[in-house]
């Protein structure tokens, strides 16, 4: 994996949807995960929070309505920035840590969580590894992305349309084409027109609108092609720029493969139950739109 979930996590996002810093998952997300959190009270329980990100998952369940007193753990192969209600004697987060090698003892574990986390596994080798780690009759509680989501499906249409913004030959290289004419030969140039031309060609010819606007390529065309702008600080905007989309399109590509089928949900069930956690998948819904796949097991024992 790259750094670019570290990048992300680092900006202080709580969640991975990515539209506000500040915000915890809401919702039915939200009261599934209360529900879940209620039968764990004991303070000598540990449950285990694959994929915790910036500890989502373990603020609803320490900040939220139940308050839960027991022990959790967020396991994250991402360098992570924790905020600080979540320093609390009862957390604890393993950052740079890989779900497929667990520090953890065998039969130590009461429930092992994840909220689009567990997806980005080898499920090969982390499904047996929670299995290890799972006390007998300890649960498991995975929200996994699923291939034709509300949320997956916009992405999608992101990711594609990152393909054409991206690289020399892309609208990003056209634009950068067209701020240098601007600035060696004028903004009513042969040139500059030229490349213009193009440019809004290209553009008017895109059909994934909403995709176009999900990559801020629009916004970042405005933006650039201000007048009142140096060219030093244009080129220090195109750096910002392409660091930025380049960081969301790996995102998104991990995203996008981590996204389950349902042929591959019902991969994941069976393995779980060949590692001795018989399991049962369902969707998660909200407003009539598919958010995810929940999976539940219980360990044997």
């Amino acid at each position: 994996m790259s750094d670019f979930w570290s990048n992300y996590w680092k900006q202080g996002h709580l969640n991975s949807f990515g539209d506000s810093a500040n915000d915890n998952y809401r919702g039915v997300i939200e009261t599934s995960w209360t529900q879940f959190f209620a039968d764990y009270s004991n303070e000598k329980d540990t449950i285990v929070d694959i994929g915790t990100g910036n500890g989502a998952l373990i603020d609803i369940a320490v900040n939220g309505a139940t308050g839960s007193s027991c022990q959790f753990i967020g396991v994250d192969y991402a360098a992570l920035n924790i905020r600080p209600e979540l320093h609390k004697n009862n957390v604890q987060f393993l950052e740079k840590t890989n779900a497929e090698s667990l520090p953890l003892e065998d039969s130590s574990i009461a429930a092992v969580i994840s909220q689009f986390g567990i997806e980005y596994t080898n499920f090969n080798k982390s499904i047996p590894e929670i299995a290890r780690v799972l006390k007998p009759k300890g649960r498991v509680n995975f929200v996994i992305h699923y291939s034709n989501s509300s949320i997956v499906k916009p992405n999608r249409d992101i990711f594609l349309a990152l393909q054409l913004v991206k690289g020399d030959k892309g609208l990003l290289g056209l634009l950068k084409d067209l701020v240098e004419a601007i600035n060696t030969q004028g903004k009513q140039s042969a040139l500059a027109e030229r490349v213009r031309a193009t440019l809004n060609e290209r553009l008017s010819n895109i059909s994934n609108k909403n995709g176009l606007v999900g990559t801020n390529f629009p916004a970042f065309l405005r933006a650039i092609l201000n007048p009142s702008l140096t060219h030093d600080k244009k080129l220090m905007m195109f750096g910002m720029y392409e660091s930025e989309m380049n960081n969301q399109f790996e995102r998104l590509d991990d995203l996008l493969q981590a996204s389950k089928t349902d042929e591959e949900v019902s991969s994941l069930c069976d393995l779980l139950e060949a590692s001795g956690i018989p399991a049962k998948s369902s969707f998660v819904t909200e407003n009539g739109e598919i958010l995810g796949v929940n999976i539940e097991g219980t360990k044997g024992g």
